[in-house]
């Protein structure tokens, strides 16, 4: 019988995608819990919570509002503003002036670095609305730079709440024979990760604080489009974009 022998880069990858899951859990865990409270009390208060991610960190987002089975309750923030533009000074202040944030709304930023000044114009922008910030980066790789922001601060040293992903330096994992650069970033899969623990202990706040909400059913599934329907009428008191 021929076996299915699975290369060792491939075997290197999965290692380490693993073992970063294993210290998610382990650091995260009451960080995530602790978000899912805030955020429900917040939707209780008719408070919207809001999220935008740079460049690729994106995926986090999109990872809470596209996906099937996610809750839809965040209101994402689009812009043209990603990755180019993130050392610009002046872009983060006009990005969040074009949004409606009320005091009691959270706001989750995602940024592997951190240190950019769009990022951080927009947490302190926020913070002195009065609106809880949570952001999502990777501590080593953002603490391995100095800011490039007027505060000298990373994301993780000033939201109100971090995320850390547990990714190294460059995010890569493996390193081939012959090939100068590693391969195997995992930013996106810890950030995915991280987005469906968090869709999980929300499922489960919503129903210890018994309220009401509603999960995306896959398209593929019977009466997914009368249920569906049911879930965006529900979640529009929440989310801005089914309003419009």
């Amino acid at each position: 019988m021929t076996k299915n022998i699975v290369k060792d880069s491939i075997l290197e990858y999965y290692k380490h995608v693993s073992q970063t899951q294993v210290e998610i859990l382990k650091h995260e865990t009451p960080k995530i819990e602790l978000a899912a409270q805030k955020i429900v009390e917040a939707l209780k208060n008719s408070n919207k919570i809001w999220g935008y991610g740079t460049g690729h960190a994106n995926e986090f987002i999109q990872a809470l509002i596209a996906i099937p089975n996610s809750i839809p309750f965040i209101s994402p923030i689009l812009s043209s503003m990603e990755g180019v533009y993130d050392n610009v000074e002046g872009l983060g202040v006009a990005l969040a002036e074009q949004v409606d944030f009320k005091k009691g709304d959270i706001f989750i930023f995602v940024s592997i670095s951190g240190k950019h000044p769009l990022t951080i114009e927009i947490i302190q922008y926020l913070k002195n609305k009065g609106v809880y910030t949570i952001g999502l980066t990777s501590v080593t790789y953002s603490g391995s730079s100095k800011p490039n922001n007027k505060w000298n601060v990373r994301l993780y040293e000033t939201a109100d709440l971090f995320f850390d992903n547990h990714v190294n330096i460059g995010d890569t994992c493996v390193a081939i024979e012959g090939i100068q650069e590693t391969v195997g970033p995992i930013s996106g899969v810890m950030s995915m990760f991280i987005a469906e623990l968090l869709t999980a202990a929300l499922a489960e706040e919503f129903e210890k604080q018994q309220m009401d909400f509603s999960v995306w059913r896959h398209p593929h599934l019977k009466g997914s489009t009368d249920h569906n329907k049911k879930v965006i009428e529900q979640a529009s008191q929440w989310v801005n974009y089914f309003k419009n």
